[in-house]
């Protein structure tokens, strides 16, 4: 039989672990996410209250669940991201163990990898990249990340760049990619790898074209062939 004493604190921790609100993310711009296997990962952000966040949560969507009240599950708790994050944005390595947050506010240098798993933070060795934010990474099947654009914190003070960074995992070297037929400089656009290994980038923000916009018109597809190193336009 089981004592009366016991039987309250049982009643009393059930209650207590029935009435824990479930995890709600506060409202926030410049926040990153990438889809690995069943799970859509979020990082960081701003908060509508203007403080910069160093959270990460998921949202299984393996399941149906009511969209007026998604069952995120917050990582924070058991291990928050190293470093305030914003308009920074992250990839993975080839197996999807591993995710790499790379850029963002402050203007950080060093690539900092989330291991899926187990769940620890560590700092990508040996890659030092110009500090820059408000740009895209994407990775292909053979363990490199590549990323174009964005604003950038260079010697000679903030600006856009149209530079493609080639991060190889495997044997953690970093490269530039071709400039010849390079799109304008750039940030706050998409960028998207497809099976065939490219990269397809529509619209943004940066340098004026020729009629003084500084939106990149959304009929001018860039795409950069990861196989041949080398940059094509497709025109609507």
């Amino acid at each position: 039989m089981i004592p009366l004493k016991l039987l309250f604190y049982i009643f009393v921790f059930s209650d207590f672990i029935l009435k824990v609100s479930p995890f709600v993310p506060q409202g926030r711009l410049a926040h990153t996410s990438i889809h690995v296997g069943d799970k859509i990962y979020f990082f960081g952000g701003v908060h509508n209250s203007g403080v910069t966040s160093k959270e990460i949560f998921y949202l299984d969507v393996t399941r149906p669940f009511d969209t007026a009240l998604p069952p995120w599950t917050e990582l924070s708790i058991i291990s928050p991201i190293p470093v305030e994050s914003a308009w920074a944005t992250v990839s993975t390595n080839i197996k999807n163990s591993t995710i790499y947050l790379i850029g963002g506010i402050p203007f950080k240098t060093i690539i900092h990898s989330y291991e899926i798993e187990t769940h620890e933070w560590n700092n990508l060795p040996g890659i030092t990249l110009v500090g820059r934010r408000n740009m895209q990474a994407v990775s292909n099947d053979s363990g490199k990340i590549y990323i174009f654009g964005g604003f950038v914190n260079s010697p000679s003070g903030l600006q856009f760049t149209n530079e493609l960074t080639i991060i190889d995992i495997n044997s953690l070297s970093l490269s530039i990619g071709s400039t010849m037929g390079a799109p304008l400089a750039r940030m706050l656009y998409t960028a998207t790898m497809l099976p065939n290994g490219i990269i397809v980038y529509i619209g943004g923000q940066g340098t004026d074209d020729a009629d003084g916009d500084p939106y990149v018109d959304m009929s001018q597809i860039n795409l950069y062939d990861t196989k041949k190193g080398a940059w094509s336009l497709k025109s609507k």
